[in-house]
């Protein structure tokens, strides 16, 4: 993990192997003491949930006594179903298998795996297999298609003399063309409208509240990341990204 003069640069780098889905190239832009934090905080997450008590077919039966047997068993069969994913340690760090290889994981390449496991690509596959969608249904490119667009940087502030916050923005991508049913139909509403109208909704259109991540100084002067939920990309789960207006491209190639 090579700190970064510019903290903007260690943005950019960071969503550009995001684009190119180099997770664990993503995880080493990374601060290592965020990276053992998130490390031990997922290993007590798991550890905890699979200390919990398992509700029995009585405890559902208790809480509503008119309840149908039918119906409970149904209910705790779903639970157990519920709490089968949210224990499942594959499900969201692909490559890991139980609590035991999460224990046994570096922490670099356990947020890598977590960065993959919030992918679109890992999420349409966990629907698919499921039963929640079949792999004819899917629909891949009309799904990322929905999901187009771009993290721009906006600015950082150094808030202390350790820690700083990058300010960026998701910029969805209009539709290029009527390629939907609801593209056509989203279009011809736009179109419909007062010019004035048009107007605002270009400006504000994929202009949302700007987000924000959080980088730290290292020993040696330069920036990383901080790991976690804020990083870059990580709640959209789809990153296509391309320089901002005034990014130099050149900087996206450079060392830091």
């Amino acid at each position: 993990m090579t700190p970064f003069a510019d903290p903007l640069v260690l943005f950019r780098v960071a969503v550009e192997r995001m684009n190119a889905e180099d997770f664990l190239g993503a995880a080493q832009c990374c601060d290592p003491v965020s990276l053992r934090a998130f490390h031990r905080q997922t290993v007590s997450r798991f550890a905890d949930s699979g200390a919990r008590r398992t509700p029995q077919l009585e405890d559902f039966m208790h809480g509503d006594p008119d309840m149908p047997r039918e119906l409970a068993e149904y209910n705790l069969r779903k639970h157990h179903e519920a709490m089968h994913r949210f224990g499942d340690v594959s499900r969201e760090f692909p490559g890991i298998t139980d609590l035991d290889a999460l224990r046994a994981a570096e922490p670099e390449r356990l947020f890598a795996s977590c960065l993959e496991g919030q992918s679109i690509g890992w999420r349409l596959a966990r629907h698919v297999a499921d039963g929640e969608m079949s792999a004819a249904d899917v629909g891949v490119s009309e799904l990322l298609n929905a999901f187009r667009g771009r993290l721009r940087s906006i600015g950082v502030i150094e808030i202390s003399p350790s820690l700083a916050h990058i300010f960026y923005a998701h910029d969805v991508l209009a539709p290029e063309a009527p390629a939907d049913p609801w593209a056509a139909k989203e279009l011809a509403r736009i179109a419909s409208l007062p010019a004035d109208e048009q107007a605002l909704y270009a400006d504000v259109r994929g202009n949302h509240s700007p987000r924000s991540t959080s980088c730290r100084r290292q020993p040696s002067g330069g920036w990383l990341l901080i790991a976690g939920h804020e990083f870059p990309g990580l709640s959209t789960g789809l990153v296509i990204g391309r320089a901002g207006p005034g990014d130099d491209e050149e900087d996206l190639r450079s060392e830091p």
